[in-house]
């Protein structure tokens, strides 16, 4: 009796380290794919690519950082300035766009990088 009980405890256990394992290698896939290259998800069928966004001082953008996004979808910043700054710049993928306070990547096919810079307001 107590010899099945303890092979049941002992299936139990790895079972859970098995999921436990699995966990922490897609949570390492989703990590790497966000680093700037893109990746193919064999189960979905789907690519994934990635954004950079970053911003200087003085505001916030929503979201940052490295994002994954699956190919063919949109993602949406909100750039939001502090109080006494304003959007100075806008860059996309290394070129100057207008600064306005969303900006809209649609039909993701590829990598793309974002950086905002704020300023101060002139007074």
């Amino acid at each position: 009796m107590f010899r099945t009980i303890a092979i049941v405890i002992c299936l139990l256990c790895m079972t859970f380290t098995a999921f436990a394992q699995a966990d922490d290698i897609s949570q390492d896939t989703q990590r790497l794919a966000g680093q700037g290259t893109e990746s193919y998800d064999p189960v979905a069928g789907q690519r994934w690519y990635s954004l950079e966004v970053s911003s200087s001082y003085g505001g916030s953008v929503t979201p940052s950082g490295l994002i994954r996004v699956r190919e063919g979808e949109t993602a949406t910043l909100s750039i939001r300035p502090d109080r006494g700054f304003h959007i100075q710049k806008v860059i996309i993928d290394g070129r100057r766009v207008s600064p306005e306070s969303i900006y809209r990547f649609t039909d993701i096919q590829r990598d793309h990088t974002a950086y905002i810079e704020f300023a101060p307001k002139q007074r």
